[in-house]
């Protein structure tokens, strides 16, 4: 392939234009085992001490991205000459012709050539029945993944859809995106998937989850969608921060959904899956479920310090170790030391850390220094504001860390 840059010069205070074409690249595509392509550029550098001043690979421009009108690979497509050029070549019944009409833009010529060498059937099959987008993607993207079948020969077998399905993805340009998306509506069979995906298109909705469909038909989930868009703006007034829309409106009634499941609700009860106010709804039974994972959160807390608390006492005459009862009692160290140990509740009821709070015996209840044990060590040790600790204070916890901690551990 070979790409050539055309100039036009205009010199001050003449009408004439003065008109120059150089080559300044060449790319080899080629395939050596019939399967696989490589390519092979060479770009022109009259500075380049050689017989032929072609060096071996991409401009600098295009290296590091650098605006270069002579770097640029991309480019219009020369016609006139295209069937002659490709004449006695692997390509020469492409349908390159047919997809620069199609795309009608500048193109990488070379990233065709070589995918084309690859996928031939399936690259030729895509661009002549009008799937631009989606042979863009394996063009310009460099594969496919699963979405697409090559070892078919029939269109829709190719898109993995039924029959029915390929005018209406062709009317809608379908890219490999797009494709992805409604093979999923594709594999559970689901009926007015075209209707929905219109549906999807016209509301600006980018995904909703096959799971919905488990309940209900799409013509039921638009329905109640449309039904629902007028309750929803008016309990969620728009701001700054978020316009209540028909695409906040269905991600958060998926929400919903997946909440009744958690919670083992009866999803073929109509008013679970239909509730008369989708936000309020939804709003409640995330409620619900804070409040229970807060609950199971505490009873976890708890259970960590069962054992342990028992065996980790000790105290001298001016210090004590001491162990939260609640998980409330690290939010209120944190505030009184002016540190971010209150947000260590969850790693405590996950079994990652475990934290224990260094007093005073003389003010037994005002916090002074937190200690976190972290796989059966101190991590950390801070004072007021996140300070270091006092030489008796380090003495003390050390002396905690090799006498107590191992066998409050063991119980625990």
């Amino acid at each position: 392939m070979r790409i050539y840059k055309l100039y036009w010069s205009y010199a001050k205070g003449k009408d004439t234009i003065r008109k120059s074409a150089y080559e300044v690249m060449r790319i080899f595509v080629r395939s050596d085992n019939g399967k696989d392509a490589t390519m092979e550029p060479y770009y022109y550098d009259s500075g380049y001490d050689s017989v032929t001043h072609w060096r071996y690979g991409y401009r600098p421009g295009a290296l590091f991205g650098m605006a270069c009108f002579s770097s640029e690979e991309t480019g219009t497509v020369y016609l006139p000459g295209l069937e002659k050029a490709l004449q006695g070549t692997p390509w020469e019944y492409c349908a390159l012709r047919q997809f620069y009409e199609q795309t009608g833009i500048p193109m990488q010529v070379s990233y065709y050539l070589k995918m084309y060498l690859q996928h031939p059937l399936l690259v030729e099959r895509l661009t002549k029945v009008g799937y631009k987008n989606i042979v863009s993607d394996v063009v310009y993207r460099n594969g496919f993944s699963d979405a697409l079948d090559e070892t078919q020969t029939k269109t829709h077998r190719i898109l993995r859809v039924q029959k029915e399905d390929v005018s209406f993805l062709r009317e809608k340009n379908a890219d490999m995106a797009m494709l992805k998306k409604y093979q999923s509506y594709v594999a559970i069979n689901l009926r007015g998937r075209k209707e929905l995906f219109q549906w999807k298109i016209d509301n600006k909705v980018a995904e909703i989850s096959t799971d919905v469909f488990r309940y209900m038909t799409a013509e039921k989930f638009m329905h109640y969608m449309e039904a629902q868009l007028p309750i929803y703006c008016d309990t969620r007034p728009a701001n700054r921060y978020r316009e209540p829309t028909m695409k906040t409106l269905v991600t958060m009634y998926v929400d919903y959904l997946h909440m009744c499941r958690r919670q083992a609700y009866d999803m073929k009860d109509k008013s679970v899956l239909f509730p008369k106010n989708c936000a309020a709804a939804h709003d409640r039974e995330a409620e619900r479920i804070q409040k229970i994972n807060d609950a199971q959160k505490k009873k976890a807390f708890c259970m960590a310090y069962a054992g342990f608390a028992r065996k980790a006492a000790l105290s001298n005459k001016e210090l004590q170790i001491v162990c939260p009862k609640q998980a409330n009692d690290l939010v209120d160290e944190g505030k009184a030391l002016h540190h971010c140990v209150g947000g260590y509740i969850d790693s405590v009821a996950e079994g990652r850390s475990l934290i224990v709070f260094v007093r005073r015996v003389e003010e037994p209840k005002k916090p002074y220094v937190t200690v976190e044990v972290r796989d059966g060590k101190i991590a950390q040790i801070h004072g007021d504001h996140n300070s270091a600790p006092t030489e008796e204070v380090q003495k003390f916890v050390d002396l905690w860390s090799r006498k107590v901690l191992p066998i409050a551990l063991q119980v625990a």
